[in-house]
């Protein structure tokens, strides 16, 4: 249903006496959005939850990221540089990681 003819619809709701009962029947019977069934509320809820968590919280770095600068890591490493100098070449390369997942990484390889 077009927004603009709902919105007007509901403004004439919103003026008659019992509006609100009046919207309801519309809502459920014309538009069929009333009631929400509890497993498709349930659903949107889960995610909401989950795009809210994906807001606060960014991933954290995927080892395929890490993977793509092997050669370099590993030049650095070998070459006597220190975590936290490698920790900046990333960062100057847009990837930040920590200490340990550097360290990880080394053991790892």
């Amino acid at each position: 249903m077009n927004y603009k003819y709902k919105n007007f619809a509901m403004k004439i709701f919103s003026a008659l006496p019992r509006g609100e009962k009046i919207n309801y029947v519309f809502q459920r019977y014309a538009t069929k959005l009333l009631p929400i069934p509890e497993s498709r509320f349930i659903e949107k809820a889960d995610k909401v939850r989950l795009e809210s968590f994906m807001e606060r919280e960014k991933p954290k770095l995927p080892k395929v990221e890490l993977e793509t600068f092997k050669p370099e890591i590993k030049t650095l490493h070998d070459k006597g540089y220190t975590v936290e100098q490698i920790i900046t070449f990333l960062a100057e390369n847009n990837v930040i990681v920590s200490a340990a997942t550097i360290r990880n990484f080394l053991k790892e390889n």
